[in-house]
């Protein structure tokens, strides 16, 4: 799927969840969530967030290396956290499109990843994560959701990505969006 329908499923999932009392109405974990519906795709070099950020998958390996050789230049040691994330980002620069990132190994990682940011927070970004993953199962090419396993993991029902079916997807996204906010401000506040 294009990274503008993933953002409005991610969008409409978080203001859903909203609406069903697993988040609250906070705008720093929305946002979060909202570009965690996106973060997926940094495995393909056109994805739109790396496009926004002038990254591709070469840069992410060169930064965890950069990461783990300043760490230890620096301190003699590397502490865990900066292994668990430089490691992420070497997997990422080696990873096929739709493998690790798009695993369920991938919103574990990011759940335990976002536990000491709070519950808002966590919740929030691995409900937009997830959303992203779910969505890529409803494509053609599916996502290999039980990486290393090559295997790929597809809906019943499946559309083209960029197709007619996606556009009408978006839309439909869209809506939901604007249903769930117009609930949430009649509602809830």
């Amino acid at each position: 799927m294009r990274g503008d329908t993933h953002l409005k499923i991610g969008v409409a999932a978080l203001t859903g969840s909203v609406l069903m009392g697993v988040v609250n109405l906070e705008m720093m974990p929305l946002l979060a969530g909202s570009v965690a519906s996106v973060l997926p795709d940094v495995d393909h070099d056109k994805a739109a967030i790396n496009q926004a950020l002038h990254m591709n998958k070469f840069l992410y390996a060169l930064m965890g290396g950069i990461a783990l050789y300043y760490a230890y230049r620096n301190t003699g040691h590397i502490s865990a956290k900066t292994a668990v994330i430089a490691t992420i980002l070497i997997a990422v620069g080696f990873s096929r499109h739709r493998a690790l990132t798009h695993s369920l190994m991938a919103i574990a990682a990011v759940f335990l990843l976002m536990q000491p940011l709070g519950g808002q927070m966590q919740y929030a970004v691995t409900i937009g994560y997830a959303s992203h993953i779910i969505s890529d199962c409803f494509t053609d090419s599916g996502a290999e959701l039980l990486y290393p396993s090559k295997k790929r993991y597809k809906a019943p029902i499946t559309i083209r990505t960029g197709g007619m079916a996606e556009s009408i997807v978006s839309i439909v996204a869209l809506i939901v969006v604007f249903l769930n906010v117009f609930m949430i401000l009649r509602y809830m506040v």
